[in-house]
């Protein structure tokens, strides 16, 4: 055992892309250490699990399939007696509501609530996004309604959890220093949570994969 690198190590949050990739690192660090545990190499999913340790989310999650449907309804209340001729021909296709879905949790992994989308949306006076602003707006009210939140809405509860806390959460109490390696590009929850940990104090290291379409990344 290397006391120095295991602490190294140890003290260093490590967020990877892909599972397959926390495992190498693991690996490596086993190796380099002598040491095959206490080290905090993850995923941003499996950073949200532990985080959710220490900021509980009190609604009830539902699956993605149960977001779909949740999506379905309001689209379907909202486009029952209005002008929907500006949705065509997306609207008769059988992809239509898995499109409002993906549009719906992209507005969402931006952190661009019902409320902000609308606000965003009304000085263009246009038809198509005020219906998709209805949409999305009768979608979050029926979460709330029911006491649900999605996958991205438990990452805002958690986000803000962390936000909130002073200092470091007690599952993380121990971290010195966050490094991201391996990423083309950051969510902007995925930004606002390295920037939590960077306004807490934390030493910080980003190693971006270079892109021929962000050459400067």
């Amino acid at each position: 055992m290397k006391p120095s690198v295991h602490k190294k190590h140890s003290s260093t949050l490590c967020i990877l892309p892909t599972a397959l990739m926390v495992e190498e690192e693991l690996k490596r660090i086993a190796r380099e250490s002598g040491l095959v545990t206490g080290y905090r190499v993850m995923t941003f999913p499996e950073l949200m699990n532990i985080l959710s340790n220490d900021f509980s989310v009190k609604q009830r999650q539902i699956s993605s399939i149960g977001e779909l449907l949740l999506i379905k309804d309001a689209a379907d209340a909202v486009l029952k007696d209005a002008d929907d001729a500006c949705l065509s021909p997306i609207k008769d296709s059988p992809l239509f509501y898995r499109s409002l879905y993906k549009f719906i949790r992209e507005l969402r992994q931006a952190i661009i609530g019902s409320k902000d989308f609308e606000y965003a949306v009304k000085p263009v006076k246009n038809k198509k996004y005020s219906l998709l602003a209805s949409i999305y707006s009768s979608y979050e009210k029926s979460l709330s309604s029911l006491n649900l939140t999605d996958d991205i809405g438990r990452q805002w509860s958690i986000l803000k959890g962390l936000e909130d806390y002073a200092g470091l959460p007690p599952s993380l109490s121990n971290i010195e220093k966050i490094v991201i390696d391996g990423f083309y590009d950051l969510t902007q929850i995925q930004r606002k949570l390295v920037k939590a940990f960077i306004d807490k104090g934390i030493d910080r290291s980003i190693i971006p994969i270079y892109s021929l379409e962000n050459p400067d990344a």
